[in-house]
């Protein structure tokens, strides 16, 4: 019987270390980073309570914001809005709805490796105007899953990753960690570093 070879024979550390140090920098390579670097946290039930929140998590290609309005919380689509008061959403809970608010949806493009599609939510101000003018500015969100940036004209793809859809330069969406229950009709943003 024939002797398996170790990938890295003892009288080849040079070699090992050379792989080990090639990894390293491969991992530390700069790279846009899937999500935020600032926190969110939101918990939401019961989901179908906000009629648009409902829609978003439940049928591919539809997304809706949401926002902070005073005393209260507005779960909004396109065509039409539902504003929630924050007493009614747990007090438990503290609410940071990242900059500007959330957009929240189900794409109707699974994300690469992936065989479904999963809820996703980005934030709602537009990441170039953020990081080239230090301001925020809230996207509009328009029909077949589209993001527009009225300041800069930017759009974003929510289908997909939340990337340009224009032939300008910059940065995706950022993205915040999320999850959607249906057993449990509950929503959870939480981003945390």
């Amino acid at each position: 019987m024939k002797e398996k070879t170790p990938c890295f024979p003892h009288s080849t550390p040079l070699l090992f270390t050379f792989y080990i140090l090639h990894l390293t920098l491969v991992s530390c390579s700069p790279a846009e980073d899937t999500y935020a670097h600032w926190p969110a946290y939101f918990t939401f039930t019961p989901v179908t309570s906000a009629p648009e929140l409902y829609t978003a998590v439940n049928n591919m290609g539809q997304f809706c914001t949401v926002t902070p309005d005073g005393d209260n919380i507005v779960f909004a689509s396109p065509h039409s809005s539902t504003p929630i008061r924050r007493s009614l959403i747990d007090q438990r809970v503290t609410l940071v709805l990242g900059l500007d608010g959330l957009i929240i949806g189900l794409p109707n493009i699974p994300e690469m490796g992936a065989d479904v599609s999963r809820v996703v939510c980005y934030e709602l101000s537009c990441p170039n105007c953020y990081e080239e003018r230090g301001i925020s500015r809230r996207l509009r969100l328009q029909d077949g899953g589209i993001a527009r940036c009225q300041r800069c004209t930017r759009q974003y793809d929510l289908n997909n990753l939340g990337i340009m859809n224009s032939d300008t330069t910059g940065i995706s969406l950022y993205r915040y960690r999320v999850s959607y229950n249906q057993m449990s009709n509950t929503l959870v943003v939480s981003n945390t570093r």
